[in-house]
């Protein structure tokens, strides 16, 4: 999964969005990945194992999501909205407040013209949001429900932005976990790596 996903890293090429070889790779990528690292596997007084398991669980995740993400924008560039709907759901089992995910499948619904699938996609958003967040969609998500309920929006191609990851600041307690599995692996318990990746994703959250 990770020697994917760093092919495509280090592949050349001036529009990464569009390039054919690295869409591969992260399909393949994509394709082991199959959940939350050794989930539900715990080793009774060992702290140290925990901190690890949940700094490798919470980087691999992050990684998933992230080619998630290129392999939707990749298919709604081309036009292949069917496809970007799929790798958008994707990316909401594992993360249902990813707004870029939302933007996407909302985006893709409409194109193909399920205007009310695509509504009642940003209700659920919104219900997400609500009940486990307590916050209201983003300006740029509800523009995009007026545009599908006046029948004004039209098959978009691009990104427009939404490529990036949405992380909300301390949304969830394994993210917080993460950052205090950060801070202990800071001491040399946990791999170089690791802590790399567990930094990043730290950054992201704060």
């Amino acid at each position: 999964f990770r020697d994917l996903l760093r092919l495509s890293k280090r592949h050349s090429h001036s529009d990464p969005i569009s390039c054919p070889i690295c869409y591969q790779w992260l399909r393949e990528a994509a394709e082991l990945y199959g959940g939350d690292f050794l989930a539900g596997l715990f080793l009774p007084g060992c702290v140290e194992f925990e901190e690890w398991r949940l700094v490798q669980q919470e980087s691999l995740a992050a990684d998933a999501l992230d080619a998630l993400d290129r392999l939707a924008a990749y298919h709604e560039a081309r036009g292949e909205f069917e496809s970007c709907q799929e790798y958008a759901r994707r990316q909401l089992h594992l993360e249902p407040w990813r707004e870029s995910a939302h933007l996407r499948l909302m985006r893709g619904l409409a194109a193909t013209g399920q205007t009310q699938a695509a509504l009642k996609q940003y209700e659920a958003y919104r219900q997400t949001l609500a009940d486990e967040l307590g916050l209201a969609p983003a300006a740029v998500v509800t523009a995009l429900r007026r545009q599908i309920q006046s029948g004004k929006i039209a098959p978009r191609v691009g990104s427009d932005g939404a490529g990036e990851g949405f992380w909300l600041s301390g949304a969830g307690e394994r993210r917080q976990v993460t950052a205090l599995a950060c801070s202990r692996g800071a001491r040399g318990d946990v791999e170089e790596d690791a802590t790399l990746g567990c930094s990043a994703l730290c950054e992201r959250i704060h």
